[in-house]
């Protein structure tokens, strides 16, 4: 199911589950028991366990940039590398991450080419850099591991604005009852039942769920890219601050053309009756 706008644009995607597969529900119980077996394991901060979007450790990995960085660089793990190995290794996580990649590219397939060309160039200039998994592209994944995941109402205004976000849910909750997303801008609340995956502009829509039920569980892995990294390429693998100091003219000339990039990036959101087309002119294949 798309979430879509005025103008029939798909914003974000209630992708579900793979269909008619009986061993999707086994892949999800051992991912959310994954992350329990690690959360004992964790050594965390004060700031990883209560923090802006709620009461509960987290850990993110993969590659970031911002913040005063001077490159993109791997999120550091404050001694929980052997830990979070251990989790993206996992079969059921890293098949959890390959679905999630996939109802990027059908759901954005433009987007998706866009990360695609970003990631490659990324990973060109500076091959000692890593995506947290094989199977996907993007460039950070986040674990929140619960046992109560309730996330306030927040946008992660460091993604890429244009970009999606892409969330799935573990854990032993009543969907009916908990854990719903909540869009507060678009004025949705949405189900969002354990081990489903729901793609959305985090960067854009102020976001949240539900709290859970006392004997419940509720868990979950989101994967994302920092708008950073599309500026240090669109930069010519450098900062702003370098990028003006070093080609003030091209660096006026963006700037100049901030409009039309706007443009550019809002013609990426494929139209909902036109996606069959925009999938086989990405990648050949008719939906």
């Amino acid at each position: 199911m798309a979430i879509v706008d005025s103008k029939r644009r798909i914003l974000g995607t209630l992708a579900g589950r793979p269909a008619d597969d009986p061993t999707w529900d086994d892949s999800g119980v051992d991912a959310y028991e994954t992350l329990a077996r690690a959360r004992v394991k964790l050594r965390l901060s004060s700031g990883q366990v209560v923090h802006r979007r709620g009461n509960y450790p987290t850990i993110a990995t993969g590659i970031s940039f911002g913040g005063g960085q001077t490159q993109p660089s791997p999120l550091a793990l404050h001694g929980n590398d052997d830990v979070i190995q251990e989790i993206k290794a996992r079969p059921s996580v890293r098949r959890f991450a390959g679905f999630m990649n996939s109802t990027f590219a059908f759901g954005s397939p433009k987007h998706y080419k866009e990360y695609e060309r970003n990631m490659q160039d990324l990973l060109d200039h500076d091959p000692s850099l890593k995506l947290p998994y094989d199977n996907s592209i993007w460039a950070a994944t986040t674990f929140n591991f619960g046992p109560e995941v309730y996330t306030k109402i927040h946008v992660d205004s460091a993604n890429y604005p244009c970009g999606w976000c892409s969330i799935v849910a573990l854990g032993d909750f009543n969907p009916k009852y908990g854990g719903q997303l909540i869009l507060h801008k678009a004025r949705l609340i949405i189900e969002f039942p354990p081990h489903s995956v729901i793609n959305i502009l985090s960067a854009v829509f102020p976001h949240g769920n539900i709290s859970i039920g006392q004997h419940e569980t509720r868990a979950s892995i989101t994967q994302y890219t920092a708008g950073g990294i599309f500026r240090w390429n669109a930069y010519g693998h450098r900062t702003e601050a370098r990028f003006e100091a070093e080609d003030p003219e091209g660096k006026a000339h963006m700037d100049r053309n901030r409009r039309q990039r706007w443009r550019d990036a809002v013609n990426l959101f494929s139209i909902y009756d036109e996606l069959g087309k925009d999938i086989q002119d990405a990648f050949g294949i008719e939906s």
